[in-house]
C-alpha cells in the first residue's frame, strides 16, 4: 500500500502514514480502494463508498475522523487534489457533482453549503500551511533573498499571478533587482542566460506544471543557481533540482487550485524581509511613495 501511495503523493498519503497504527481492517480495506480507484472516489458521496466496499456510511466517515480530518469532504478533496493532477480543467469539471448545491431549496438558499465549503477549504488550507511548514526553512528563504544578487521570479500560466504579485511586492522593498520572469516577449532561458550562482530563483509552480517551468528549474540546478519552488507536493517533476521545496495545499472544490495559503505565505515572506531589511527598506518605500505622487500613479479626485 505504502509503493501506491508514493506513487501518487498527496496529503493523503502523509495521514495514511501518520495514523496507520489506528487503523482497523475495515478502514485498511476502505483506504486500498480508495487508492485503487481514487479518479471515482474523488467524486463520490460517503454513502456511495460505502456501498461500494460492502460497509456503512458511519465507517466512511470515521476513516476521514482517523485520518486527521474534520469531515470526509475534507479527505475528498484532497484526493480530488490527486486526480487533478492527471486530467484536464474540462474533464475535472464534466465528473464534478453538484452535492454541495442542495436542489431543494430555492433561491440563494441552495448555494449556502457551497459557499461554507468553498470558504472552509481556503481554512483548512491555510491550517495545514501553519502545521506542515517550518518557519526556519522560510526564514531561510528570505536570509538568501537579502543576499542574492539578483532575484528571478517565475510562474506561468495560473500560477503567473502569485509571480506578479510576489515579484512587484518585493521590488518595492529591494534595490531594483527583482526580475519578473515570462514567455510573452521572448524564451525563459533568453531571459535567464545571464544568470550566475550569486542570484536566485524562486518559483510558484502548481498543476499541472508546465514543461517551461520544469526545465528552467532543472536548467537552474546545472547553473548551481540556488532555487526555491512552492508547490503543491513533495512529490513532482522537479522535487530532487531545488534548493527549498516547498509544499502548499491548495485544495479546492473548483477546476483551479486556491491560491489562499500561498498569498498567505507570500504575505509572510513579505513582512519577514521588511522587518530584515530595516530602515532600508522603509526608506526604499519611500522612494517608490515619492515616485508614485510625481508620476500620479494612482486615481485623486483632488
Amino acid at each position: 500500500m505504502e509503493l501506491i501511495l508514493k506513487e501518487q503523493g498527496g496529503e493523503l498519503f502523509k495521514k495514511v502514514k501518520e495514523n496507520s497504527n489506528k487503523l482497523n481492517p475495515m478502514q485498511r480495506k476502505l483506504i486500498k480502494f480508495i487508492l485503487d480507484n481514487y479518479m471515482e472516489v474523488g467524486f463520490m458521496s460517503a454513502a456511495k463508498l460505502a456501498r461500494k466496499v460492502h460497509t456503512s456510511q458511519s465507517t466512511v466517515l470515521r476513516l476521514s475522523n482517523t485520518l486527521g480530518y474534520e469531515g470526509y469532504g475534507f479527505m475528498q478533496s484532497d484526493i480530488q487534489a490527486m486526480i487533478k493532477r492527471k486530467i484536464s480543467y474540462a474533464a475535472f469539471v464534466d465528473k464534478t457533482k453538484t452535492s454541495d448545491v442542495n436542489s431543494n431549496l430555492k433561491g440563494i438558499e441552495q448555494f449556502e453549503s457551497l459557499y461554507s465549503r468553498v470558504i472552509n477549504l481556503d481554512i483548512e488550507n491555510i491550517k495545514n500551511t501553519k502545521r506542515n511548514i517550518n518557519v526556519t526553512t522560510l526564514v531561510n528563504v528570505v536570509d538568501d533573498i537579502l543576499k542574492a544578487k539578483n532575484i528571478y521570479v517565475l510562474g506561468l500560466r495560473s500560477s503567473a499571478s502569485l509571480a506578479i504579485f510576489f515579484g512587484i511586492s518585493l521590488n518595492m522593498i529591494m534595490d531594483n533587482n527583482v526580475k519578473i520572469l515570462n514567455n510573452i516577449n521572448c524564451s525563459l532561458f533568453d531571459q535567464s542566460l545571464a544568470v550566475t550562482k550569486k542570484d536566485i530563483l524562486i518559483c510558484f509552480a502548481f498543476p499541472r506544471y508546465t514543461k517551461e517551468t520544469v526545465k528552467l528549474i532543472k536548467f537552474a540546478k546545472k547553473k548551481e543557481i540556488k532555487t526555491v519552488v512552492f508547490t503543491d507536493d513533495i512529490l513532482t517533476p522537479f522535487s530532487e533540482d531545488c534548493d527549498y521545496l516547498i509544499p502548499i495545499n491548495i485544495n479546492s472544490t473548483g477546476y483551479i487550485g486556491s491560491y489562499v495559503a500561498p498569498l498567505s505565505l507570500i504575505n509572510f515572506i513579505l513582512s519577514l524581509t521588511t522587518y530584515k531589511k530595516g530602515r532600508k527598506a522603509l526608506a526604499r518605500l519611500k522612494e517608490v511613495e515619492k515616485y508614485i505622487k510625481e508620476y500620479g500613479v494612482f486615481y485623486s479626485d483632488k
